[in-house]
């Protein structure tokens, strides 16, 4: 039964994730109504738990240090 718990650890953890993401984007919208504004504020928000913690930082590491593609031919 540890399988049901992690999924539902996780599920909670997700929920949890959306609220302060919701929570965030109210604040932002009640400033201004410039999605492309709010969505950049997002990707500037730092995430607990997470290496880099910012999603901006984390797509420009990933950016600058390309992996090679899967080969189409290996199974």
């Amino acid at each position: 039964m540890r399988h049901g718990f992690d999924h539902m650890h996780a599920e909670s953890e997700l929920v949890g994730s959306l609220d302060d993401v919701e929570f965030v984007c109210s604040i932002d919208l009640s400033y201004h109504d410039d999605l492309r504004r709010v969505q950049r504020n997002l990707n500037e928000c730092p995430h607990s738990g997470r290496n880099p913690c910012v999603p901006l930082v984390a797509v420009a590491q990933m950016f600058a240090n390309p992996r090679s593609a899967p080969s189409r031919f290996r199974h």
